[in-house]
């Protein structure tokens, strides 16, 4: 930095960034502007500090540091399947292929019939539910009239 005959510094102070935050921020996948402004820097400081810094693009600092954060995440994963049935289920269907569709298989004539019996049961309980209820309505009507 230069200075003044008065020996002052000229020009603004250089940025002071933490970087071990801003590793941190990287592995949660926070974007250049919310990491910029959690570090109270503008984002091209902050990329053309990192650059300078880790000696590589942005691009590929982040990118390294992205993918930490996934680690843990796939970690904390792991750790809550054994307490949490949804997120066994979810890295099963990831990881282990496993889907909920179920196997197509064959269904034997006898079973099709009895589905079809009790379905047409049911299908004659909704209609002699439906005439109770209309009967008793009417009877209701008829009373509250009387």
């Amino acid at each position: 930095m230069a200075r003044k005959p008065t020996g002052k510094p000229t020009g603004r102070p250089k940025a002071k960034i933490d970087w071990v935050q801003f590793e941190q921020l990287c592995a949660i996948h926070c974007t250049v502007s919310e990491m910029a402004a959690f570090l109270k820097v503008s984002n091209d400081t902050l990329r053309e500090h990192a650059e300078k810094k880790y000696k590589d693009t942005f691009s590929s600092i982040y990118k390294k540091y992205q993918e930490s954060g996934k680690c843990s995440l796939r970690r904390y994963q792991f750790a809550l399947a054994k307490k949490n049935t949804a997120m066994c289920i979810w890295l099963g269907k990831q990881y282990l292929g496993q889907t909920d569709v179920p196997l197509q298989g064959n269904v034997s004539q006898e079973v099709t019939a009895q589905f079809n019996a009790l379905m047409k049961q049911i299908g004659m309980l909704q209609v002699a539910n439906q005439s109770a209820f209309k009967m008793a309505e009417m009877s209701a009507n008829t009373d509250t009239k009387s």
